[in-house]
């Protein structure tokens, strides 16, 4: 019996106290457990499972391979991100009529439930599944379990362009005049700090520092899965600090979160009906609807019009990565034409063409006072001097001179 070494971390999401990973012949496995016993117990088990797999050549089949993956996926990464790798692995098992050796799929079958999936609804959305699916034949490759990814070969259709929303400050001042006081708090905190539209509704008060000034903001948006916080500066007397500190003077004490629920007496949940219809109320015929996410857009667009605040600093404050990232970010909201648009809007050919015309006539003006005459050789562009009187000594000296526009 083949024995392998099992290594523990600690783990602190639902499902168990400890992460249980060990190799065998090259081959990565890990499990939530709740003790180090059951993830001896499990290992084991796993051990001779891979054993029995490699004698007998059993095929990979698409229903185990999908759980294996969703299990490992739900330990890192958002429910809402699971859910929806689910739904399409549901949608593809179902296209191919049940479960599936996953060495079986071809790359035409790909293609063809990429375009079925693109005719049905739209190409962004085949785009997402083609991403998915992708992502769960390469983590099976990885693993040694296959040897092909047929999803790589998918061409993906980059779709109709969707421009995203930014509403005008008008707009922004009417719904927060509009809006009821937790609601406008809510909305200030966004537009404060650019923070995307779920962070307030997530924010715990040991994330907020009075005594530093500053509040912090979590993301799982990095590739693994990797928990980053940032600090966004509020100094006293500020509108955020204000917003946070009468909050923390009437909050309720029994929930950590700074928007609590009444009715449940912990945090909002995303469906919660409040966030869900926060805007709908109070869009009316006088403005356009947009969505909290819009918010966001205002306030990058904000900083990067005001010519204060550099590119790298609205990177910080939105979260990003990369600058790169805040630039294609910026780029889509208001286009990547603002210099060409700027050249042309100083182009005013009109303009250009009447100050040449005064400028011709000022010269002609000048030049007949100075005694010049338009030259026969070149009547647009010289001039020559006239001929002296006959009671003149000094010989004709002939001039050209040339008028540059």
């Amino acid at each position: 019996m083949a024995t392998v070494k099992v290594h523990f971390r600690p783990y602190k999401g639902p499902g168990g106290k400890y992460r249980a990973v060990f190799r065998y012949k090259g081959l990565r496995r890990s499990r939530v457990v709740a003790t180090q016993k059951e993830g001896r117990e499990w290992a084991a088990e796993e051990v001779k499972r891979l054993i029995r797999e490699q004698r007998r050549g059993r095929a990979l089949m698409f229903s185990a391979a999908s759980n294996e993956y969703l299990e490992d996926c739900s330990t890192w990464m958002a429910a809402q991100t699971v859910n929806e790798k689910f739904s399409h692995y549901t949608s593809l098992a179902s296209f191919v009529g049940g479960d599936f050796d996953m060495q079986r799929l071809t790359i035409e079958a790909a293609r063809k439930y990429y375009r079925r999936i693109q005719f049905r609804v739209s190409a962004k959305t085949a785009n997402n599944h083609v991403k998915n699916l992708k992502a769960l034949w390469n983590w099976h490759e990885k693993e040694g379990r296959i040897r092909s990814n047929p999803w790589r070969h998918v061409v993906k259709n980059p779709g109709e362009e969707h421009q995203e929303y930014v509403p005008p400050p008008e707009d922004v001042a009417a719904v927060l005049m509009a809006a009821s006081p937790w609601e406008q708090d809510y909305l200030n905190i966004i537009l404060k700090t650019g923070c995307r539209a779920s962070d307030p509704r997530r924010l715990t008060w040991d994330a907020v520092n009075f005594e530093r000034e500053f509040v912090a903001f979590w993301t799982k948006k990095r590739r693994g899965g990797e928990k980053k916080y940032r600090k966004i500066h509020m100094p006293k007397g500020s509108k955020l600090y204000e917003i946070l500190h009468r909050r923390w003077e009437s909050r309720d004490r029994r929930s950590p979160f700074v928007f609590t629920n009444p009715t449940t007496g912990t945090g909002y949940g995303r469906q919660t009906w409040p966030f869900k219809h926060m805007l709908k109320d109070y869009i009316t015929t006088k403005v356009k609807p947009f969505t909290l996410k819009s918010l966001r857009h205002y306030v990058a667009l904000r900083l990067a019009d005001s010519g204060k605040v550099s590119l790298p600093d609205i990177q910080r404050i939105l979260g990003h990565e990369n600058a790169t990232t805040t630039d294609i970010y910026l780029k889509g909201l208001r286009g990547d034409t603002q210099k060409a648009a700027s050249v042309l809007d100083e182009d005013d050919l009109i303009k250009e063409t009447n100050s040449k015309q005064n400028g011709a006539q000022s010269g002609a003006q000048m030049a007949e006072k100075e005694g010049f005459e338009p030259s026969n050789e070149f009547p647009h562009y010289t001039l020559s001097r006239r001929a002296p009187s006959a009671s003149s000594a000094t010989s004709p000296v002939v001039l050209r001179t040339v008028l540059r526009d």
